[in-house]
């Protein structure tokens, strides 16, 4: 694993293989557990997930990626201790 640090508080990290065929793009982003901020990631976690500038709705996102051989774009909010965690993932196979 090779890791990048971007900027302040941005860290990339890279995990190379030729093995798979299967590309994955993952982004988290964590801060200090605030409920004033908790309900905006949840929110904007699923409006990534189902609209987007190009992909007006999500049966026409879902079309796009099922005509890239079966591509996949997840989101979602967890919670690991204090700090909840949004996460952005795209798969390509």
């Amino acid at each position: 694993m090779t890791n990048y640090k971007c900027t302040e508080g941005v860290n990339l990290h890279v995990i190379q293989a030729s093995k798979f065929k299967t590309v994955k793009i993952m982004l988290r982003f964590r801060e200090e557990l605030n409920q004033a901020h908790l309900g905006k990631r949840v929110l904007i976690s699923n409006m990534l997930e189902t609209t987007n500038q190009i992909y007006q709705t999500d049966r026409d996102f879902s079309r796009a990626l099922s005509e890239m051989y079966g591509a996949s774009f997840t989101t979602g909010v967890a919670k690991k201790g204090k700090a909840p965690s949004s996460f952005h993932q795209h798969e390509c196979r």
